[in-house]
């Protein structure tokens, strides 16, 4: 949701009541430099999926993104709606208007046609030095929008065949996909330092992690924090929700046992508490109690 306004931010919204009340409606407000320009819509991100985006931080990451320099850039969820012509195809293929992650930038057109190039080098053009740059998921891909102003689509009707194919994939991965749980993780962004001088955290540990059957597969392909639930979850494949469910179960014992005492400092009191009795054998793989 964004909100326009005619008097300046801080005097508006940037008080501890204001906030307290977001905060309890389990809201997040923050301020973008789109400000009081009209924001359009200029594409969305393909196999991000809204319920755990975090608007807030997949924004800002962006908008610290090089490719993306002097670019207005908001992330927001909104409901695809493809031109009436094409609603029948969805309809044929049984598929309904998926959510999706949109990306807006200011109505003007040399803007977002920047806007469009940034986003396409950034998440389409597969080289190594690039992926590594890639803000909030390396695995989702740039999927153009014809534009949206309000509620009305801006017709450029040779670009919808490529959007409905692209709306039948991000569905087909969606119905693929289950959500696990971290609950005795408040922060995955917790820095330690391993003896060897490497700082890693539990985000960069879980989205490193493989599955048994395929080494060459992520377990998870998102980790993102729910805010409703106030909660961390990692997205995984269904084929995969058994062996992501038995780690997210254990994570406890199996991350102390790989990176020491250390990793202590990435749970929460009660998780702490809770597997106390418990050690993870690498050798059987399997979590004992002692």
């Amino acid at each position: 949701m964004l909100i326009g306004h005619n008097k300046i931010f801080e005097e508006a919204f940037n008080s501890q009541d204001f906030n307290r009340l977001v905060d309890n409606a389990g809201y997040k407000f923050w301020r973008n430099e789109i400000q009081h320009h009209k924001p359009i819509t200029f594409g969305w991100l393909m196999n991000a999926v809204p319920a755990t985006t975090n608007y807030e931080i997949l924004t800002k990451s962006i908008q610290a993104h090089p490719n993306f320099a002097n670019i207005p850039i908001v992330c927001k969820e909104i409901t695809y709606k493809p031109y009436p012509t094409y609603k029948s195809k969805l309809k044929k293929k049984g598929i309904k208007q998926p959510k999706v992650v949109a990306l807006d930038t200011v109505c003007d057109t040399s803007i977002m046609q920047s806007a469009r190039s940034a986003a396409d080098k950034t998440w389409n053009v597969q080289t190594l030095e690039n992926a590594r740059q890639r803000p909030e998921g390396q695995n989702l891909y740039f999927i153009p929008y014809a534009g949206e102003v309000g509620n009305s689509p801006i017709v450029e009707e040779n670009m919808n065949d490529r959007v409905i194919e692209a709306i039948s994939s991000h569905t087909e991965y969606m119905n693929n996909k289950q959500m696990v749980h971290f609950s005795g993780i408040p922060k995955m962004d917790k820095v330690i330092r391993l003896d060897d001088g490497q700082k890693v955290t539990p985000k960069q540990v879980l989205s490193c992690v493989r599955t048994s059957t395929n080494y060459d597969c992520s377990l998870f392909t998102q980790i993102n924090f729910i805010r409703r639930e106030n909660c961390w979850v990692g997205i995984c494949d269904n084929n995969e929700f058994r062996e992501a469910k038995h780690l997210a179960k254990n994570i406890v014992p199996i991350l102390i046992e790989k990176f020491g005492d250390k990793a202590r400092k990435w749970f929460s009191s009660g998780a702490l508490e809770a597997a106390k009795d418990q050690k993870y054998d690498d050798k059987t793989k399997k979590v004992i109690d002692h």
